[in-house]
C-alpha cells in the first residue's frame, strides 16, 4: 500500500490510518500497488513478452470470432436493422390496439 501511495503521491499520512483501520481494503490496495509496474509496461510501454501483465476477464472466453472491420459493421447495421424492424412492427400491433 505505501509504494501504491507514493507512486500516486498520496502522502503517508493519508495511508496509515487507512492500514490500521481498514486492513482488508488496503490489503487490496496493496496487491493492485505491487501490480501497478507490471499493468504500466503492458499498457503505457507495450511490453507484453517481458514485464507487462493485463487483466484479462470473463470477456475473453465471450469472445467466439474476430471479424473484419467490414464484417463487423455490416453485422452491427444487420442487427439494428433487425431490432428496428422488431421495434416498428410492435408499435404497429400496439397503435391498433
Amino acid at each position: 500500500a505505501l509504494l501504491a501511495a507514493r507512486s500516486m503521491n498520496i502522502p503517508l499520512w493519508k495511508v496509515l490510518p487507512g492500514l490500521i483501520t481498514q486492513w482488508d481494503k488496503m490489503y487490496m490496495v496493496a496487491q493492485f500497488g505491487a501490480a501497478t509496474d507490471a499493468l504500466r509496461a503492458a499498457t503505457i510501454d507495450g511490453d507484453l513478452e517481458e514485464h507487462g501483465v493485463q487483466f484479462i476477464g470473463q470477456c475473453q472466453g465471450l469472445i467466439g470470432d474476430v471479424p473484419l472491420v467490414d464484417e463487423l459493421v455490416q453485422r452491427i447495421m444487420r442487427e439494428a436493422h433487425e431490432v428496428a424492424s422488431s421495434n416498428a412492427s410492435l408499435l404497429e400491433i400496439a397503435e391498433k390496439d
